[in-house]
């Protein structure tokens, strides 16, 4: 294991890890209560960078401030870390890639059902103030009674206006 492996916080037992996974070094990891949960690290070559260590605090910091039923919670982060570090809760279910994969292809009622689903949670998110930058079929977690996201980023739209102007996109 890494040395990152040390950020982790007390009374969080690691299962397994690390795997490099976008821009993050993570591990899972089982919380005193049971629950499982991931914990990220912002990779420390890109930690070095001032502009992008700024946005992976700013993402972080403004998904914990969320309150979306369906966005897997972050529940503890680093932002002055060195480098920062993110611990969210992994949602126990099947996620959708393993669902396309283990079911393609299947029947269209049942796929328009998980997709009008899934569709439902990003408009809350949407709602919510918060723009999905990326979402992936593995960022989705089918549950027995939701549907979860879990692993998304946010479009940076703090700095845009209401009006439009040319070569924005």
């Amino acid at each position: 294991m890494s040395g990152l492996l040390s950020l982790l916080p007390e009374g969080l037992r690691a299962i397994s890890g690390p795997e490099r996974i976008g821009s993050e070094q993570r591990w899972r990891v089982e919380l005193a209560d049971g629950r499982r949960a991931q914990f990220g690290v912002l990779l420390p070559e890109l930690a070095r960078d001032e502009s992008i260590r700024r946005r992976y605090v700013r993402d972080v910091e403004r998904l914990r401030e969320l309150d979306v039923d369906g966005l897997a919670p972050i529940l503890d982060h680093g932002p002055d870390a060195s480098p920062p570090w993110r611990l969210r809760l992994d949602p126990a279910g099947e996620t959708l890639a393993a669902w396309l994969e283990r079911r393609a292809p299947a029947p269209i009622d049942e796929v328009s059902e998980r997709f009008a689903t899934i569709a439902e949670l990003v408009h809350r998110v949407h709602a919510a103030g918060a723009v999905l930058r990326d979402l992936h079929p593995r960022g989705i977690v089918l549950a027995d009674d939701r549907v979860w996201l879990t692993d998304v980023g946010l479009a940076r739209v703090d700095i845009l206006s209401t009006r439009t102007a040319a070569s924005l996109v």
